[in-house]
């Protein structure tokens, strides 16, 4: 049999999971005479910093403050240090959560909960979230308060679609209004 393309190993988990086999994908950017060549950047960033990116260097101001940051000034060396203190993720569905601070990732779900030292165990091995006791609580206060800042998803996704037809029955109208 032939091997999946979409073995992640040695990381852990798959595409759309929290682990690091889910989350931690190559990005690729070349600008030739801006950014020089070569180069390999390590510090985390999230796909939205793809946006944000394209936004600044097309002059884009957006209206709504973006959650995305310029990547340009560290890819270029103009900006020093690393453009995230946290990165968090959230599976609005299946109400499972996750804070990546420096090394220390933690990932928060209904049936388990897990703390990991991405530099000692990238594999994710390792669950620490019982060892670490205040690491664990200070990355919980930190997501707790993230979460206080978001408004709950507009569109559930394909997998909720009869749920989300039922509460919105003029979705497909060829008349229907949509608000800003």
């Amino acid at each position: 049999t032939a091997a999946s393309l979409a073995n992640n190993k040695p990381l852990r988990g798959f595409k759309g999971d929290f682990f690091e086999g889910g989350i931690r994908v190559p990005f690729a950017l070349q600008w030739k005479g801006q950014v020089p060549s070569g180069q390999r950047y390590d510090a985390p960033i999230i796909s939205l910093d793809i946006f944000a990116t394209a936004a600044s260097l097309a002059n884009v101001k957006p209206k709504n403050e973006l959650d995305g940051v310029d990547l340009i000034p560290y890819l270029t060396g103009n900006k020093k240090g690393i453009p995230h203190e946290e990165l968090y993720w959230r599976n609005y569905n299946a109400n499972r959560f996750a804070i990546r601070s420096g090394d220390s990732k933690m990932i928060m779900q209904p049936n388990q909960n897990f703390l990991f030292d991405l530099s000692k165990d990238l594999s994710e091995s390792k669950n620490q979230f019982s060892i670490q006791e205040a690491l664990a609580k200070k990355l919980s206060e930190k997501l707790e308060a993230w979460k206080k800042q978001l408004m709950d998803p507009i569109f559930l996704g394909l997998l909720e679609d009869e749920e989300y037809s039922r509460l919105h029955p003029d979705r497909y109208t060829p008349d229907r209004k949509i608000e800003n």
